[in-house]
């Protein structure tokens, strides 16, 4: 099975029924140990500790959070004519934040969690510190397939079609995902399923590429390198 399918799959929004739990007393009650998180870096660490503090109300970490995400995040990603919140001038920023570190799902769940609280508490302009372009949330996911992170990808790239529809979606995503040579193949497979849905931009833009850069040969080439 190979990555496009799977993320065709993870694009479908699927309905399961709810379970209902079994009446248990208080002597089966088991309380689960909270177990130690591990971070893939210093940076991650102090991301998350920030964004814990604010999602329990601490609104003073608010800014630290959006500030620290949005420096993972690439030029032109962020809309530079919102301003960012004040933060103070001695906050130690993390060294070496890498590029969509704060991005990956684990950290930008707990990040949005933050943006709601902040809102919740009357800071009515932390809506606007959400990634809500199509664009941009692609870039993301053609970041994350182009180092093997399905899940992580997967997760924006179902933000794309939910944001701009399966047809608009899938024909943003190949466009990106056609200008990354590891992701080649994925972008030409989610240009075909947009063409497929009536998008004539796909459709133009798959006759470029096999007109101009072979990309049938370079499809076959390509297919026998995805990993299952």
């Amino acid at each position: 099975m190979n990555k496009t399918f799977l993320l065709l799959i993870s694009l479908i929004p699927f309905c399961f029924t709810g379970c209902t739990l079994e009446d248990e007393t208080a002597e089966k009650i088991i309380i689960p140990v909270e177990k130690k998180q591990d971070y893939s870096s210093k940076a991650e660490e102090v991301f998350t500790e920030y964004a814990k503090k604010c999602t329990t109300g601490d609104m003073s970490a608010a800014p630290k959070v959006v500030h620290m995400y949005v420096s993972s995040l690439q030029k032109g990603d962020f809309d530079e004519s919102v301003a960012l919140p004040e933060i103070e001038d001695n906050f130690d920023f993390p060294e070496k934040i890498k590029p969509y570190e704060f991005q990956q799902v684990s950290t930008n769940t707990i990040y949005e969690m933050c943006l709601q609280k902040a809102s919740s508490e009357g800071h009515k302009e932390y809506f606007n510190y959400f990634v809500s372009r199509g664009t941009v949330s692609a870039k993301i996911s053609r970041k994350f397939y182009s180092e093997d992170r399905t899940s992580d990808g997967a997760y924006w790239s179902r933000r794309v079609t939910n944001l701009l529809g399966l047809k608009n979606g899938y024909y943003i995503l190949g466009r990106l995902f056609c200008n990354d040579e590891k992701t080649f193949t994925i972008g030409a497979d989610l240009l075909k399923e947009s063409a497929k849905l009536g998008d004539e931009n796909a459709k133009q833009y798959l006759f470029d590429l096999a007109l101009n850069n072979n990309v049938f040969e370079k499809l076959s080439k390509n297919k026998d390198n995805l990993k299952d």
